[in-house]
C-alpha cells in the first residue's frame, strides 16, 4: 500500500504557530467548593500544570452572581493572585471603575490560559435587569478574557482580534487578552470524562465522523453550516449533513460523532437525550442555541450534556448572543482543520468578547496530535480499537479525492481484515460497491455490516436503520425486516419506534410478511399512545367550551 500513504500526506494539517506551555496555565477553582478542587489538581496532574498554579478563591456556590460580587470575589482577587505568582505585569492606580473593577495599566503576562473548574460561577447578571445587545450582562468567562481591553463602560461587546486569525497566535500576550475555558458539567464524574477523552484522542487520534445539522431556523446560520461543511470534507471525515429542521432523526446515522456541529433545539433531543449515547474520544461540538450554558447542571441543556459525553470543546451561551456573536462555526472548522490546539480554535472562532460565550473543555488538547497517517500505522501494527475503522473510512475518503473511486475500495478492502469492529467499514465498503454499480457486492458488505452487534446502544441504531433502507430499497426486503425486527426488540420507546414504523412497515409489505411480534408490538403501544393524546385534547378542548359558560 504504498501508493496509499501518498493520499495521507495529501492530507492538509496545519501545523500550531503557538504551543502552549502548561506551566503557564492557571487553573481557577471555588474554595466552598471541594469536588472543583479535586477536580484541578486531578487536571494538573494529568496535564503537568504545577499545583502552585491553581488559584482558590471563595466564591458563592451559585451559577450567576452580580457584577459586584464578580468584581469584589472573582476578578480582581484574581489578577491580585495572577501578579502574586509573577504571571501577570499590571500596575493598579487606586481607581475602581465600572461596578468595582480595580482600574489597572497592563504591562504584560505570561499565562497562557486560565481554567476555571467546576463551582466557580459562569454568569454575571445586568447590573439593571436589562439583557438585550446593550446589556452589562455577560459570562464570568469571556468578561474576563477582556479584562484589559479598552471600554467606555460594560454595556455590549468588546470585539475579539483574534477571531478569525490563524498567524500571530502568540499575539493574544501583546495586547493583553486573556484565554479563559472551564472544565464544568452536570456531575465532577461528567467533568472527569473531558480530560480522559482528550488524552486518550491525543494518543490515537481524533477518529469518528462529522455531522452537521441545519435547521431552516435563519438562513446565515445554515448557510455557515453550509461552509462548515465544506471544510469538513475537505479533512476527509466522513460527512452527514442533515438539511432537515429536525435534529438527525433515528433513521439517520449518528456514531462515533467526532465532529458535531448544529442548531436550533430549545434542549437536548434525539440522539444527544438518549442515556447510552457516546461520542467519540475527543469530540468537537457546537450547537448553536442561546442559554445552551446558562446551568452546567442541567444536563437537558445542550453544553452541559456535550461535557457529560467527555467531548473535547463544548461552545455555549449563558445568555442571549445573537447569531452573528456565538461561535462561528467555520471559523471553528478551519482552525481545526489547520492543526490548532482547541483552546485557539475556540478563540479564532468568537467574535465578541465580554460577552456570553463560554468555552467549556481543555484547551489544551489538540486534534492533531496523532495524524492519519499515524492512525493508519498503528492499524498495520495490529493496535486496533472500535474506532479505528473510522481511521480506515477518513483514508478511503483521502484514496478518493486522490485517485477515484476504485482507489478507496481499494483501501477499504485492504484494512478490513485488520480490524476487529469493521461494520462502520463494511457499510462504506457497501456505499461505495454501490456507487461503483457493483450491486451485488454493496448487498453483501451491507448485510456484514449488519450482522454485527450494532442494535443495542443508541449510537448505533441510526446506522442499522441506514442499512435496512438499503437492503429494502435493494431487493433484501426480507433482511430489512429483520434489522427492524431486531431494533425493535431491543428498543421500546415511543419516540424510536414512530421513526422505525415508518420504513418497517412498508418493508414487511414489500417482503410479503406480517408484522413479526415486535413491530407488532410497537405499532399497537404507538396506535394506544395516539389514542390517548386524542382523548386527552378532547376531554380539553370540551372542559375550555364549558369554562366560559360557568363564567
Amino acid at each position: 500500500m504504498k501508493i496509499f500513504f501518498q493520499f495521507l500526506l495529501c492530507v492538509a494539517v496545519g501545523t500550531c504557530a503557538f504551543a502552549s506551555d502548561a506551566k503557564k496555565v492557571y487553573l481557577v477553582a471555588n474554595s466552598n467548593v471541594p469536588e472543583g478542587i479535586a477536580l484541578a489538581k486531578d487536571y494538573a496532574k494529568k496535564r503537568g500544570v504545577p499545583e502552585s498554579n491553581i488559584i482558590e478563591l471563595n466564591l458563592p456556590d451559585r451559577q450567576h452572581i452580580s457584577a459586584g460580587e464578580y468584581f469584589g470575589l472573582l476578578e480582581n482577587p484574581l489578577m491580585d493572585k495572577l501578579a502574586q505568582l509573577g504571571a501577570l505585569n499590571a500596575e493598579k492606580t487606586g481607581n475602581k471603575v465600572f461596578e468595582g473593577r480595580d482600574e489597572m495599566k497592563f504591562k504584560s503576562h505570561e499565562i497562557d490560559y486560565i481554567i476555571l473548574f467546576m463551582g466557580v460561577p459562569i454568569g454575571i447578571l445586568p447590573t439593571d435587569g436589562q439583557y438585550g445587545m446593550k446589556t452589562d450582562a455577560a459570562s464570568v468567562d469571556s468578561e474576563l478574557s477582556a479584562r484589559f481591553a479598552p471600554m467606555k463602560d460594560r454595556k455590549g461587546i468588546v470585539k475579539n482580534p483574534m477571531f478569525g486569525a490563524f498567524k500571530n497566535a502568540g499575539d493574544f500576550k501583546k495586547i493583553g487578552l486573556l484565554r479563559v475555558f472551564r472544565i464544568d458539567a452536570p456531575t465532577a464524574e461528567d467533568a472527569r470524562k473531558i480530560v480522559d477523552s482528550c488524552l486518550r484522542a491525543e494518543r490515537r487520534g481524533l477518529r469518528g465522523r462529522a455531522y452537521v445539522d441545519k435547521s431552516h431556523f435563519v438562513e446565515s446560520g445554515d448557510e455557515m453550516l453550509d461552509k462548515t461543511a465544506q471544510i469538513l470534507k475537505k479533512m476527509n471525515f466522513d460527512l452527514s449533513v442533515d438539511p432537515d429542521k429536525p435534529l438527525f432523526d433515528y433513521n439517520k446515522r449518528m456514531d462515533a460523532a467526532a465532529l458535531y456541529f448544529g442548531w436550533y433545539s430549545y434542549t437536548v433531543e434525539k440522539y444527544f437525550a438518549d442515556r447510552g449515547f457516546k461520542m467519540a474520544d475527543g469530540a468537537v461540538s457546537v450547537h448553536i442555541f442561546s442559554f445552551s450554558a446558562k446551568d452546567m447542571r442541567n444536563a437537558r441543556s445542550w453544553t452541559p450534556r456535550f461535557a457529560s459525553l467527555g467531548t473535547s470543546f463544548a461552545a455555549g451561551n449563558v445568555f442571549e448572543p445573537y447569531l452573528h456573536l456565538t461561535h462561528n462555526t467555520t471559523a471553528l472548522a478551519l482552525a481545526v482543520a489547520r492543526g490548532n490546539e482547541i483552546g485557539e480554535c475556540a478563540y479564532a472562532a468568537q467574535p465578541a468578547l465580554s460577552w456570553q460565550t463560554v468555552n467549556v473543555g481543555d484547551p489544551l488538547f489538540r486534534p492533531s496530535e496523532h495524524s492519519l497517517s499515524e492512525q493508519i500505522a498503528d492499524i498495520e501494527r495490529g493496535e486496533v480499537d472500535e474506532l479505528s475503522q473510522y481511521s480506515v473510512t477518513r483514508a478511503m475518503n483521502a484514496a478518493e479525492s486522490q485517485k477515484g473511486l476504485s482507489a478507496a475500495i481499494a483501501v477499504g478492502k485492504h484494512y478490513l481484515p485488520k480490524l476487529k469492529d469493521a461494520y462502520a467499514l463494511n457499510w462504506k465498503l457497501a456505499q461505495k460497491y454501490f456507487e461503483s454499480g457493483a450491486v451485488g457486492e454493496a448487498v453483501e458488505y451491507a448485510l456484514a455490516a449488519a450482522g454485527a452487534d450494532i442494535y443495542k446502544r443508541p449510537d448505533l441504531q441510526g446506522l442499522a436503520m441506514e442499512i435496512a433502507e438499503f437492503l429494502s430499497k435493494n431487493g433484501k426486503a426480507a433482511g430489512a425486516v429483520e434489522i427492524y425486527e431486531t431494533l425493535a426488540k431491543n428498543r421500546r420507546d415511543l419516540n424510536f419506534g414512530r421513526v422505525l414504523l415508518k420504513f418497517a412497515v412498508p418493508a414487511c409489505a414489500q417482503a410479503g410478511m406480517p408484522l413479526p411480534e415486535n413491530i407488532a408490538k410497537i405499532k399497537s403501544a404507538v396506535e394506544a399512545d395516539d389514542a390517548a393524546k386524542e382523548l386527552a385534547k378532547k376531554k380539553a378542548a370540551e372542559k375550555a367550551k364549558t369554562e366560559p359558560e360557568k363564567k
